[in-house]
């Protein structure tokens, strides 16, 4: 109601420009690899016939945000990840009160490592929407992205509590989180007496660049990951190398 309202009010956004921007979300829920480029070319579409119009940024944002993960094999860049930080501020700019608009802006952060602007756009979102069960799902993985355990145990708690129905989405973010934060096992582990100790920090690495956080490199790295386009059968030789190996010198 409140998207509608907004769209309402402005005489540059037609219903056949929201109409559009309807069915974009409809191909990105798809999670197909040629749906998101169609949805992406439209999306880009609708911000030159309509400027103003912060959901189709939004919309933009999310597909640079997340097309490491519809597009098996393919890293994030940082050019991407410079597009989705100035297609979010640009949102935030046009309308500063939308709490979609900051949600996408601490991904983009949150994607380019600024784990503080993360955190406080993610806050401020939850602020402008506090009683929406996906904001609070979505800022609740975000913080625990960013090693804010106690916020994200709060909010995911929350989220559960105010979602009647969880959807698939909704799930999927819960798991996330749990495992992030290490919630689901806290309860148990202190029965035995042990603690929970996070992954340190070392412990992370900088995907765009698999050279430089494997020095030498390793089939897996160089087969798998670094593959821009791989296939089902690349795959499953690239595993068939490995096991081959692996017999050939004990090791990997």
């Amino acid at each position: 109601a409140e998207q509608l309202r907004r769209v309402a009010d402005r005489p540059d956004v037609s219903l056949g420009i929201y109409d559009r921007w309807l069915r974009c979300q409809t191909l990105i829920r798809t999670f197909n690899v040629k749906h998101w480029e169609n949805a992406e070319r439209q999306f880009a579409e609708i911000i030159q016939a309509a400027p103003r119009f912060v959901p189709a940024y939004c919309g933009l944002v999310d597909l640079h945000n997340t097309t490491h993960i519809v597009y098996p094999g393919k890293l994030r860049s940082r050019e991407r990840e410079q597009q989705a930080l100035t297609l979010a501020r640009q949102a935030v700019e046009l309308d500063p009160s939308n709490m979609n608009a900051h949600r996408s802006l601490a991904w983009a952060n949150a994607m380019a490592g600024q784990d503080a602007l993360a955190v406080s756009h993610a806050e401020m979102a939850y602020e402008l929407n506090p009683s929406d069960p996906w904001t609070h799902f979505s800022t609740a993985l975000l913080l625990a992205f960013s090693g804010a355990h106690e916020r994200a145990t709060e909010l995911v708690r929350l989220a559960t509590e105010t979602a009647l129905v969880p959807n698939k989405m909704h799930w999927a973010y819960l798991v996330d989180v749990h495992f992030l934060t290490g919630e689901r096992y806290l309860e148990r582990a202190a029965a035995t007496g042990a603690s929970v100790l996070q992954l340190p920090a070392e412990a992370d690495y900088d995907d765009t660049d698999i050279d430089a956080a494997f020095p030498g490199g390793s089939v897996a790295a160089t087969t798998i990951i670094k593959a821009e386009d791989v296939t089902t059968a690349e795959i499953q030789g690239a595993i068939k190398a490995l096991h081959d190996r692996a017999i050939a010198t004990g090791e990997l």
